[in-house]
């Protein structure tokens, strides 16, 4: 009897287990950006975490409207607890072929032999030249691939690698947006594909890095593809890496000329001919930025540098006096909101702001990165009054357009009613019962040890009540 009651147990372990092991595999269906123009892909992309070796999947669903066309898969290594583990991205494209709103409902896939699903979504496809849809980056490099008409030409595989850069001048503190992508001709007639993307780009990366700049990283996962026309001639650009970089001085930056080797697939001749495979190596021009310093100025060692806009809001209209209350602060655009800050100044007797929860949220799907920081202060006032905000914060920052020093400042004014109070703790209500007793209770230290003794106690305690329920149900069969 006990026997069969072991064997159950064993069963369920394993059972148990094997559920485990099937879950150690993570599948997810994520939608690329959901408001395109109308020369650029929608993507859609399965994950497929702790992949196998070989892993199979049912087909990408269709879009009524949209176009399906390549698909390509990154393969990437990670180390976890000690172990390598393969995470696999395969995104299938999609183009529309006229602007208009695209519906995918609720659909399903199948993943080595489990089934993901997606909520299903909606694309909305905007014209070519519309500033809210897609990115304005690629408009810059018109000129670039213009200059590079020549050297395009003369190479039969009609691709090339572009380095650039959305400015060749920067303020120290300024970003500037550095862009790598490989550019091939509508009309190119060679087959090639990639391998090891994972190791050249860790490789590239590591190369371009500045090693005076702070880095905003866009996180491109898979290579993101836009059609860019040139004379005449329509190019797919697929998009490998883009950051934008903050620089801490004035040191000119160099970009180095990096390289990206693909495989060019081509038929052997003769009755047996067979695929032959050929490595081509394409090389991207270096470019610098120059960077100048910033005027004159007592605080400008680590200034805020961008075009910066503030807001602000209150948690009560009214005060009184002892009561906290909650201020906000909201800084956004385009700059590097990481160097933001706020402080409270001319904390006292009468005004006291204490230090703040501090968000922020940054958007890189845009050419350049902007957003939010968000600056959350408690503040308590001890006496009547009107207290104008201006005067206890300020944020100074360097606008590199207008090229002058800017001082943004509340314009807040508290009013505030009640009683003069001396000293008042800050708390109100239930909080003010810690205070009251906190000068008659004992301050005396107790050790962990009574506390893990205890826990100790219990879980014997859990174990004899769970061998005397076995045994009381075996005895029962």
């Amino acid at each position: 009897m006990w026997q069969r009651h072991w064997k159950i147990l064993i069963w369920l372990l394993l059972f148990n287990g094997n559920s485990f092991l099937a879950s150690a595999q993570e599948l997810l269906i994520e939608p690329g950006r959901k408001n395109i123009a109308l020369n650029e892909p929608f993507a859609i992309t399965l994950v497929i975490r702790n992949a196998q070796a070989q892993n199979t999947y049912s087909p990408f669903p269709e879009i009524a409207g949209m176009q399906k066309r390549e698909v390509t898969t990154v393969n990437l290594k990670e180390e976890v607890n000690s172990k390598n583990s393969i995470s696999q991205r395969i995104t299938q494209y999609y183009f529309a072929a006229k602007k208009g709103l695209y519906v995918l409902p609720p659909f399903t896939m199948t993943v080595n032999n489990r089934v993901v699903s997606s909520p299903g979504f909606t694309v909305t496809v905007e014209d070519s030249g519309s500033p809210a849809a897609g990115d304005t980056l690629a408009s810059r490099l018109y000129d670039e691939i213009l200059s590079m008409e020549k050297e395009v030409t003369e190479k039969k595989e009609n691709a090339f690698l572009a380095l650039s850069t959305d400015r060749d001048t920067v303020f120290v503190g300024e970003g500037f947006t550095l862009t790598l992508a490989l550019y091939v001709a509508e009309n190119n007639e060679v087959e090639m594909k990639s391998f090891g993307e994972g190791a050249q780009m860790l490789r590239i990366i590591r190369e371009l890095k500045p090693a005076n700049s702070w880095e905003q990283d866009f996180n491109i996962r898979e290579f993101r593809t836009a059609q860019i026309p040139v004379n005449g001639t329509r190019y797919t650009q697929y998009k490998m890496y883009q950051a934008t970089f903050y620089p801490y001085n004035a040191d000119t930056i160099r970009l180095p000329g990096v390289s990206f080797r693909m495989l060019k697939l081509q038929a052997g001749s003769g009755p047996k001919a067979t695929l032959r495979t050929d490595t081509v190596t394409f090389l991207s021009q270096p470019r610098t930025v120059y960077v100048k310093p910033l005027p004159p100025h007592p605080m400008r060692d680590g200034m805020p540098v961008g075009n910066f806009r503030l807001e602000e809001a209150v948690s009560k209209g009214r005060l009184q006096t002892g009561q906290p209350f909650t201020y906000q602060l909201t800084l956004s655009g385009d700059g590097n909101l990481s160097a933001a800050n706020f402080t409270a100044a001319g904390n006292g007797e009468v005004l006291e702001f204490y230090p703040p929860e501090i968000s922020s949220q940054v958007n890189t799907q845009s050419s350049r990165p902007a957003g939010r920081k968000v600056f959350r202060f408690a503040g308590l006032v001890r006496e009547p009054g009107r207290f104008p905000l201006n005067s206890v914060f300020s944020f100074v920052c360097f606008n590199p357009a207008r090229e002058q020093y800017d001082t943004l400042r509340p314009r807040t004014v508290l009013q505030v009613t009640g009683q003069t109070l001396e000293n008042t703790p800050f708390a109100t209500g239930e909080t003010e019962i810690v205070y009251r007793v906190i000068d008659s209770e004992n301050n005396r230290l107790r050790p962990l040890e009574a506390n893990y003794s205890m826990r100790q106690i219990a879980n014997v305690l859990l174990l004899v009540m769970m061998l005397v329920t076995m045994i009381l149900i075996g005895y029962k069969k």
